[in-house]
């Protein structure tokens, strides 16, 4: 073997930087349309967190793109920059990663590149007596991210997803902040374990969870599509799960057809969950967030009924406003046994940040 060698990145890492350079055009675009349209200011929100999110996607790429490590029998060089190998200060090997220091430090996450690259650059600087020192990676959010701790912490949250979900008809309906705090900020955490374990290459690890993470991610975004459909009766809701669950037919087939590494099932469950996720946050937001504007009605009762579940009962209302149609609207037990047929009541219409309508009846 000559004494030289290119580092490179695996072939789906490079995958993933060509696709990307598309998908980022396309989050710019789209980012941009909501900023300059004439949209609820949710969007144009929206839309700035998506230039913001294309914007680190972009720095990202441009870091993996122009990196650039060779080895050669005198020199080895780094970006453009051309070192002696006795500039070496330290080497040092992790689990995961090698870290090179001269005047800088040059990590190598060993997941993310070709074996074969890596080992004969292990034998080139071999050759100038250039060993890698063994250290344990002892960082905290490395020890929190084990395989072994977050087994267990997947479990013990899917524990309470299950009685969550179990329980949204009835205990959690009428009690928005607990929902909406365990709707978002468990998937949230485990989102950011699912991304550090992914950009370090550890798929393996995700693997291993792929079923807990699948029960941590979706298990309480449905629970709170549930608190949101017993509390308020929101316009475009049914259209919106029904646009959700054709996405999600399609990528699970989409994914499934695939036979490389992106089909891991990991990946597929990381899907999913970004568009229930994103599904859910933008309509949870819309109904809690403080409105756009509001509008009070008078409304007459035509009707009560409710619908039987095994998880609990689901209260609803048929009333007439002035000039209208009769319309249904979900309410808590507590609202459905105060009025009856025949009572005036008050809606109390929403038009929130992302311009949805959500109808909330409120107790005289």
């Amino acid at each position: 073997m000559e004494e030289k060698c290119t580092i490179q990145y695996k072939k789906y890492l490079q995958n993933f930087i060509h696709i990307f350079q598309y998908i980022n055009i396309i989050f710019i675009i789209l980012g941009i349309i909501a900023i300059v349209a004439p949209l609820e200011w949710g969007f144009k929100l929206a839309g700035a967190l998506l230039v913001i999110l294309a914007g680190c996607i972009s720095y990202l790429m441009y870091k993996t793109r122009s990196f650039e490590l060779t080895f050669d029998k005198e020199n080895w060089s780094y970006r453009n920059h051309t070192y002696r190998y006795d500039e070496i200060k330290s080497f040092v090997q992790t689990d995961r990663h090698f870290e090179i220091t001269t005047d800088k430090k040059i990590v190598l996450d060993i997941m993310n590149f070709e074996v074969e690259s890596l080992s004969e650059m292990l034998e080139v600087l071999a050759n100038h007596n250039i060993i890698p020192e063994e250290v344990e990676n002892t960082s905290a959010l490395n020890k929190l991210f084990s395989y072994k701790n977050m087994r267990m912490i997947t479990l013990v949250f899917a524990a309470i997803d299950w009685l969550y979900l179990l329980f949204a008809f009835k205990k959690v309906s009428n009690m928005l902040v607990v929902a909406g705090v365990l709707s978002l900020v468990p998937p949230i955490f485990f989102a950011i374990f699912y991304i550090y374990r992914l950009l370090r290459g550890d798929l393996e690890v995700l693997d291993k969870l792929s079923t807990n993470l699948m029960m941590v991610f979706l298990l309480p975004i449905i629970a709170g599509f549930i608190v949101m459909y017993t509390n308020f009766s929101i316009s475009k809701f049914t259209l919106a799960l029904v646009v959700t669950g054709v996405f999600f037919i399609f990528f699970m087939i989409y994914y499934t057809m695939l036979r490389t590494l992106v089909a891991s099932p990991a990946h597929r469950v990381f899907i999913y969950y970004v568009l229930f996720f994103t599904a859910f946050v933008i309509f949870w937001s819309n109904s809690t967030l403080p409105p756009d504007h509001v509008v009070i009605s008078q409304a007459t009762i035509t009707n009560k009924r409710y619908m039987d579940a095994s998880m609990g009962k689901g209260y609803q209302l048929n009333a007439r406003i002035p000039g209208e149609k009769v319309k249904t609207y979900n309410v808590s037990k507590d609202i459905y046994e105060h009025y009856q047929k025949g009572d005036t009541i008050e809606i109390e219409t929403k038009v929130g940040i992302f311009g949805i309508s959500s109808s909330e009846i409120k107790k005289s």
